[in-house]
């Protein structure tokens, strides 16, 4: 019976080597590159959600808040569960932000792809649409371009403010809940990205909190008002501390903003006094400033989102009267208006 006999394998010759050399030296270069690839197109990438519809576009789009002021997503979305003490019931809806059936972000809240996570933060809408109900016990309408008279956007911010000062503001709190919530995260979102996020978030609103301490000496605003401009004093690091104490009281109600068009002109076809106290006159100049309020910086406002709402906006009629009209008591009434309330409010239904 014969015996198979392994024969050994050939020696390695000094080219076989070097080959094997030069392989062993490519792999960290390849891997370097696969990794720099990979981070450069996910921590680069800068897309914010599209809607073709405008009014989907007022009331989700972004105008680029989010790339200098957003907040991520998941975490957004955490924090009612990891400071719920902090709100005044569930969720931001108990701070009067709408939410639509369906959706995972209320009214006026845009979401962007930018820094390789999904961010959020307001837009025009989250002051500037609100509902209305025919009874008590009807179901809420959905009005665009009306005063956000339901949201209380300090009762916003001092939630941020006190969640960061809790002790529970940190990833061992956080991330967990994420998880729970996203259905799992992977290792690197898990122990890279969200922990690094979480600690910015931290810092940045610990630091706009003392930026913003004067507030805290204010009458509460309430629902459906601001201090509009003071706070982009703040994001623009002007030194509180030296303005007069009358000049640190600036609350003022949401106002509506249908029929921008009929409002560009006087009566008198000079420009219309824009603005909360009549301090611009030009509708796009306005229309920026108005967009520091909802995060965005010069350098990082979508300009092209905000001249999308700008056009929706000149014609955007507000809604009709649903009920029949007593007209005799109607013209009394709009004796009484001329004479006491046209000259600050408007003539007529279209140029208020």
């Amino acid at each position: 019976m014969s015996q198979h006999t392994p024969q050994a394998s050939p020696p390695v010759t000094g080219g076989g080597w070097r080959i094997l050399i030069r392989t062993l030296l490519w792999v960290p270069w390849v891997l370097a590159v696969a990794v720099g690839m990979y981070a450069l197109g996910r921590f680069t990438a800068d897309e914010a959600v599209g809607y073709r519809s405008p009014a989907e576009h007022f009331k989700y789009g972004s105008t680029g808040g989010e790339r200098e002021s957003g907040f991520p997503y998941w975490i957004w979305r955490a924090l009612p569960e990891i400071c719920p003490e902090f709100l005044p019931g569930e969720g931001y809806a108990s701070l009067g932000m709408i939410y639509e059936p369906g959706r995972d972000l209320p009214v006026g809240v845009s979401k962007r792809f930018n820094l390789g996570i999904d961010r959020v933060f307001l837009n025009c809408a989250v002051c500037h649409t609100s509902t209305v109900r025919d009874a008590p016990d009807a179901p809420p309408r959905l009005v665009l371009g009306m005063p956000a008279h339901r949201f209380d956007i300090r009762a916003f911010e001092t939630f941020f403010f006190d969640c960061a000062s809790s002790a529970r503001f940190r990833s061992e709190f956080i991330v967990p809940q994420i998880e729970a919530m996203a259905g799992g995260l992977s290792w690197l979102d898990r122990t890279v990205v969200y922990p690094v996020a979480i600690g910015l978030m931290r810092e940045r609103l610990l630091m706009l909190k003392e930026r913003f301490d004067f507030v805290f000496d204010q009458p509460e605003w309430g629902p459906g008002r601001v201090d509009t401009f003071n706070s982009a004093k703040v994001l623009f690091n002007f030194p509180m501390h030296q303005l007069p104490a009358r000049e640190l009281l600036g609350a003022s109600d949401f106002p509506s903003i249908w029929l921008q068009g009929p409002r560009m002109l006087r009566d008198d076809g000079e420009r219309m006094e824009l603005h909360w106290d009549g301090n611009n006159t030009h509708t796009e100049e306005r229309n920026k400033s108005a967009a520091f309020g909802t995060g965005t910086t010069p350098p990082t406002i979508d300009l092209r989102a905000i001249a999308r709402v700008e056009e929706w906006l000149l014609g955007l009629e507000p809604p009709r009267y649903p009920y029949p009209v007593d007209e005799a008591q109607a013209k009394r009434g709009g004796a009484l208006y001329a004479h006491y309330c046209a000259d600050c409010h408007g003539a007529g239904g279209r140029n208020f």
